[in-house]
């Protein structure tokens, strides 16, 4: 019968794993973010016609939503039940209902850029 491993030892090989697994998320990595634009570009022209839109629409809402935060910037209400409405439809509808939030992104956008805080 084998010995039962010690928790210490088990919360080490988990540490370990939970390790490799999250440098496949760090610049250079599988997962990792691209940081070079033309490596991205050379990806997204490798796709299919109909992946290669959406991948650059779900590019578009996630330059979005960073510049949304980081403008800090209240998000129109109800844009994360649309992406996940979104994400059960076929490929080039998905595109188009991407295509459309972020359209309302970018009015929202324009909008709060009517404020006092923006005019000149």
């Amino acid at each position: 019968m084998d010995d039962p491993k010690n928790i210490d030892d088990v919360l080490k090989e988990i540490a370990e794993e939970l390790s490799d697994v999250l440098v496949e998320f760090q610049p250079g990595g599988q997962f990792g973010p691209i940081q070079d634009s033309k490596e991205y570009e050379r990806l997204i022209e490798s796709l299919p016609q109909p992946e290669r839109d959406l991948k650059r629409e779900l590019t578009n809402f996630a330059r979005l939503l960073d510049y949304f935060n980081r403008a800090h910037l209240k998000k129109p209400h109800g844009i994360a039940d649309a992406m996940f409405a979104a994400a059960e439809l076929p490929i080039p509808e998905r595109t188009q209902r991407i295509r459309e939030i972020n359209q309302t992104l970018m009015k929202q956008l324009a909008h709060g850029s009517q404020s006092a805080e923006f005019r000149m």
